[in-house]
């Protein structure tokens, strides 16, 4: 019952809170928002003011207004909205000024019949009210929002505004409007403030910007006080500044504030405090706003982040528009603490990037009081496109996107929440320069207080990269070979700045769930299978000291109204995974490879990390079990594992421990899970591998009486087959020799003469029944004999490499003994398989084509089949050669018994 009150409390508490900002913001001020009618302006309709009184048929809308339904993109080109509102004598006689948080896209306002003004920006705006227009009684205001045809675009078709995601089909292009009102003041607008903590010498900077009448005079007196949010009778600082009203308008005012027994906000403590700024002129109070705020500060020093001057980690995930989602979620405050503190908490998160879109002020209110950090990103958003805009076009776009981004921060950077704006996402390299010149300096000179980055790229504060190699595309070794060398940079990068991921993972659509689970169906095997992928991936980076790291998207991991959860404590297998992973004290298995003899002795090293500020007891236990942990999902696994065990230490504060696990693995065949289990204050991660057992492969009988030819023979490949007392010659003299099989190893060590002598002769070979062997790792040349290339395809659109391939004809032979698992991820070579995928040039030459191994896709085939007469011809594009060599870091008993069973045919 006392739980049950606590929280009608706090969702009383966060309803008076979210409906009063504006009214405690100003103290004056009437909100619009609520019930307003519509009217949608279609092609070919075209109306002017005077036009929309004349229809009747309006519709009924309250703003806020997540989306219209019924606006047709491609047809609705404005949207208008009216409401009559009422205002009393003293308001009437003051000077006013309309506000609004957003909207989709800019609109033109009426207000009594007058055009005031307009804004074609989707970033928050006000427009002085002319005086005298407003009236005492009934007040007609009027707005045309502009729809998603009507954005004023480039030649090329893009958008000479910064609109988010909406140049991209899974980005809405819906109108979407937040709230509005109306200011009233006397002489004196406080137009907006800022403050600027600073922690070391206990104060707060006031920057205050105002409008005011033009024939105002006189000495304009600013008060300040300073109360904690929580105790408003408690006062934490006071200050005034006296000068000229003349002077209001050249720059802003700037006043200092000391703090008494100032409290920092913080993750734990998120201490906020209320400062009340009065404006005076001659003796006559004109304007007064309330601002919340905390004390903390983000700097950027010798490569590391400094939050409240102490190293700081940032390991978060990306929003996504989530205020743009149903009204029923976004109306329900509980609901969004739950979702965006309570969850991301319990899944290890301190922070979150808002991709596309700076944050509405009811999420970053939440944030503010509950501990959470937020990288607000401004709507210019590429995604690597090229708009491709003529230098008059680009010199609007520019000019719009600095307006656009300084009014986010007016309005935004009050609250502690956000400790860093993201500039742009994923821009061109032709955007690069204006960026950093023009975009990034204005920004700093209006908020110097905050780092600055570019989303996927980098800044003079910060890089970030996006890395989706190893997941969208190419082999899994890939993500580890893009991150090192990010690494590297830093190590060596003479500005010393942060390295952040602030984008991998996404999602498991079909395409990427055939890609590295051969199926396109979506079931637990297929999560867990994407839940290690998340896993692995994270841990390299915390290994490798990352100071941000951000999955992306939070969305699709946690619990949301309407969606069924995994298990009770975790919504989804990832966020198992990354509750682990992005713990701030963690263990990380550095362990690649999956492939193993059985019974062989392995040994690993195995991350201990602490990313705290405080000394940590710690207990790890390591375990192999033959079922999945799934991420302590399924913790019932330990209380019968195959290798069991355990010790305890300490940890030092922002420490990392290197230990190495060693042990013989199981002498039986089959598929095995290693763990670590960090237990520290009762609290469980885990870090966990897949470990195959194989067993070692005997040369039967038939293949050593086998007759073989190799073709392009290298010392490697003889001295392996010798070592096997497999038969094979490197001549080809059919007329002495009647072999088996003929063995193409590498084409490239062929002379162009003697290829042009023995194709013939090849071809008769198989004809007659023959068979052909062509192992074409890279590229093929001899394409007189075979027709056939490897395409790699593009890089950006995706390489067409995997490091999992799967069987299209499990029964054929050259399978045999070979378990489907067994062909995920070979060991080394960043676990590539195939680096390509065959393409037959002139496939009518041959009787069939058979794919017998493929990677990606059905249409992808690394191994392939050709009837060919009465022989046939067998062509691998996988990466088997390296995977021969004993001893070695990429040997691979499963590439290996492939290798001899294709030579058994």
């Amino acid at each position: 019952m006392c739980e049950k009150v606590r929280y009608m409390l706090f969702l009383l508490n966060l309803f008076l809170l979210c409906s009063s900002l504006l009214s405690f913001n100003s103290h004056s001020t009437l909100l619009l928002n609520g019930e307003w009618q519509f009217l949608i302006e279609n092609e070919p309709e075209s109306y002017d003011y005077s036009d929309i009184f004349k229809i009747k048929n309006w519709y009924s809308i309250s703003i806020p207004a997540i989306t219209i339904e019924e606006v047709d993109i491609d047809k609705t080109k404005k949207i208008w909205l009216k409401k009559n509102f009422i205002i009393n004598e003293e308001m009437a006689k003051k000077n006013a000024v309309l506000k609004w948080q957003r909207i989709y896209y800019g609109a033109d306002v009426w207000i009594n019949g007058e055009k005031i003004g307009g804004n074609f920006l989707i970033s928050p705006y006000s427009i002085l009210i002319p005086k005298g227009l407003l009236k005492h009684g009934e007040n007609l205001i009027v707005l045309r929002v502009n729809g998603w045809k009507s954005v004023p675009r480039s030649k090329s078709g893009f958008p000479l505004i910064p609109t988010g995601a909406s140049i991209f089909n899974w980005g809405s292009k819906k109108p979407y409007i937040e709230d509005i009102w109306i200011e009233f003041y006397d002489k004196i607008h406080i137009q907006k403030i800022l403050t600027f903590p600073d922690i070391d010498s206990k104060k707060v900077k006031f920057k205050c910007w105002f409008n005011s009448e033009n024939n105002s005079t006189g000495d304009v007196l600013i008060l300040i006080k300073i109360t904690p949010w929580k105790d408003i009778f408690t006062i934490s600082g006071n200050a005034k500044k006296i000068l000229s009203v003349n002077n209001l308008k050249e720059n802003p005012v700037e006043i200092e504030v000391p703090i008494k027994n100032m409290k920092l906000w913080s993750l734990q403590n998120p201490y906020l405090y209320i400062a009340t700024i009065d404006v005076w002129l001659n003796n006559k109070l004109c304007d007064r706003k309330k601002i919340r705020f905390g004390m903390r500060e983000l700097k950027v020093k010798d490569g590391n982040f400094l939050f409240n001057n102490k190293l700081f980690y940032f390991r978060g995930s990306n929003l996504v528009n989530e205020w743009k989602w149903s009204e029923e979620f976004n109306k329900n405050l509980l609901t969004i603490k739950d979702y965006l503190i309570d969850w991301a908490k319990r899944m290890n998160l301190n922070s979150f990037r808002t991709h596309t879109q700076p944050p509405i002020h009811r999420y970053l209110d939440i944030c503010d009081e509950k501990g959470m950090l937020i990288l607000a990103e401004f709507p210019i958003t590429y995604n690597y496109l090229k708009f491709n805009f003529t230098p008059e076009e680009q010199e609007v776009f520019e000019k719009n996107c600095i307006a656009d981004s300084l009014a986010w921060i007016s309005e935004l950077a009050n609250h502690p929440s956000i400790v860093m704006w993201v500039a742009t996402n994923e821009s061109p390299n032709e955007q690069e320069k204006w960026e950093l010149e023009k975009l990034i300096p204005e920004i700093k000179k209006l908020d110097p207080s905050r780092p600055v980055m570019r989303a996927g790229k980098t800044t003079e504060d910060i890089k970030d990269i996006h890395c989706y190699e190893g997941f969208w595309f190419g082999a899994e070794g890939d993500f580890y070979r893009v991150i090192n060398d990010v690494a590297e940079f830093k190590k060596k990068d003479p500005k010393k700045r942060p390295i952040v991921n602030s984008e991998y993972i996404e999602g498991f659509p079909p395409k990427r769930r055939l890609k590295w689970t051969g199926s396109t169906e979506d079931n637990e095997q297929a999560q867990l299978t994407y839940a290690q992928f998340g896993m692995e991936q994270t841990e390299s980076m915390r290994r490798l000291k990352y100071d941000g790291i951000f999955p992306y998207m939070y969305g699709m991991w946690t619990k949301r109204p309407g969606k069924e959860l995994w298990k009770k404590e975790f919504p989804t297998p990832m966020f198992a995974s990354l509750k682990s992973s992005l713990s701030p004290i963690c263990v990380s298995i550095d362990l690649f490879n999956s492939n193993f003899e059985t019974g062989q002795k392995i040994s690993t090293p195995v991350y201990i990390i602490n990313d705290t500020p405080f000394k940590s007891s710690v207990k790890l236990t390591y375990y192999i079990t033959s079922s999945n942990p799934k991420f302590l999902g399924n913790p019932s696994v330990f209380n019968k594992p195959i290798f069991k065990k355990s010790e305890k230490f300490e940890l030092a504060p922002y420490s990392e421990k290197i230990k190495y696990f060693e042990c013989t693995l199981p002498e039986k065949k089959g598929e095995y899970f290693l763990s670590a289990v960090l237990e520290e204050k009762g609290k469980k991660v885990i870090s966990q591998r897949i470990i195959r057992t194989i067993d070692k492969y005997e040369i039967p009988e038939k293949l050593k009486r086998k007759t073989l030819i190799i073709l392009g023979a290298d010392s490697f490949i003889e001295n392996y087959l010798k070592e096997k007392e497999i038969n094979y010659s490197t001549q080809l003299k059919l007329e002495i020799i009647n072999p088996d099989l003929i063995v193409i190893w590498d084409d490239s060590k062929i002379e162009e003469k003697i290829k042009n002598e023995i194709e013939i002769i090849i071809k008769k070979y198989i004809k007659k029944g023959g068979k052909l062997l062509v192992f074409a790792e890279e590229q093929w040349d001899w394409r007189t004999l075979v027709n056939f290339t490897i395409d790699k395809g593009q890089r950006y659109l995706g390489l067409k490499r995997s490091s999992r391939a799967f069987m299209k004809d499990k029964t054929h032979t050259i399978f045999e003994g070979i378990d489907e698992e067994y062909l995920k991820r070979w060991n080394g070579k960043n676990g590539v398989i195939a680096d390509g995928i065959l393409k037959i040039e002139k496939p009518e030459e041959y009787q069939k084509i058979e794919t017998l191994l493929w990677i990606n896709d059905e249409k992808s085939p690394c191994i392939l089949k050709l009837s060919y007469g009465e022989g046939e011809i067998i062509i691998s594009s996988c990466w088997i050669k390296d995977r021969l060599k004993k001893n070695t870091e990429t040997f691979d008993l499963s590439a290996e018994r492939l290798f001899l069973n294709m030579l058994n045919l």
